[in-house]
């Protein structure tokens, strides 16, 4: 073999390794990064100072004196709630906003802190039992908790407030994106690709094999690493179409010049001593069925 193909083979080499590389399945994202924690806990200790303006604001000269002061130890007690800032986390629904009265972890919402605070605990573990994820209007039914809000001077709908959603942590899907690897692979073989064709496009067929036998190769490779991305759902789907094109007008091309005929007998030794040499026999496989075989020396 020639240096020139000598160094085209390396490169091919290379080059499949970073494509093998590329097609390997990438890792996803964490659950949640730190910062998307950091702005739900924002989002949430914003809508408790909303609430204590609201629950502050609202007219209780209706209430006995016990309400009134069962109700402003509430408003205290969940401010202070809010400033901890230990909330729960919806783990179980990704991209949702969901209730969760005690979550996995065992942290209460705000509703249920409150009524646990208060001499509640039955009532948060019979709840968290049996419909931890219900929405406050959806337990108006349950008299326990109907008496503790009669108690506590607070009316179902200021509960439902106080209740607040908790967001899903970010949906992630593996392989999602354009993997560095695949790019690289994408990249390296397009340009040896683009190298060949213009090199058969220009070269005599007689002196130029070793070009032609480097698009095929190359061709084969980004075509097969264009299949690899060209049905999925996201940005690599356009990359692997056009790795696949690139391939197949590499391959074709080689192909032609490979098989195109030489003009002399020199011309011939000399190609096959600078380049690569096609051969094109009939075969019979194991089941019987006919084939060619295609055999590259070079």
């Amino acid at each position: 073999m020639s240096h020139a193909g000598r160094l085209a083979a390396s490169i091919v080499f290379l080059a499949l390794l970073t494509a093998l590389g590329g097609a390997a399945p990438r890792s996803a994202p964490p659950d949640a990064p730190e910062s998307l924690r950091t702005a739900e806990a924002a989002r949430l200790r914003a809508h408790f100072a909303t609430l204590d303006r609201e629950l502050r604001a609202r007219d209780v000269s209706q209430l006995t004196a016990a309400q009134r002061a069962a109700r402003a130890r509430h408003i205290g007690v969940l401010r202070r709630y809010a400033a901890a800032g230990v909330f729960p986390h919806n783990h179980d629904f990704p991209g949702r906003m969901v209730p969760f009265f005690v979550d996995e972890h065992g942290t209460l919402c705000a509703m249920a802190y409150l009524i646990a605070r208060s001499g509640g605990e039955d009532l948060v573990e019979r709840i968290r039992a049996t419909r931890n994820r219900a929405y406050i209007p959806e337990l108006a039914g349950d008299p326990e908790l109907r008496a503790w809000l009669e108690q506590a001077g607070l009316t179902l709908e200021e509960a439902a407030r106080i209740q607040p959603a908790y967001r899903g942590d970010p949906v992630y899907e593996e392989g999602s994106g354009i993997a560095t690897g695949y790019a690289l692979a994408s990249v390296g073989l397009g340009a040896l690709s683009g190298v060949a064709i213009a090199l058969n496009l220009a070269g005599e067929p007689a002196q130029r094999r070793w070009p032609a036998a480097l698009g095929v190769v190359t061709g084969v490779l980004g075509f097969g690493l264009g299949v690899l991305e060209i049905d999925s759902d996201d940005g690599a789907a356009a990359l692997g179409a056009v790795n696949a094109g690139v391939g197949l007008a590499s391959t074709g091309l080689g192909m032609w010049r490979l098989l195109s005929p030489v003009g002399d007998a020199r011309g011939q030794e000399q190609a096959a001593r600078s380049g690569a040499v096609l051969s094109v026999a009939p075969t019979v496989t194991r089941a019987g069925e006919a084939a060619l075989v295609l055999r590259l020396v070079f």
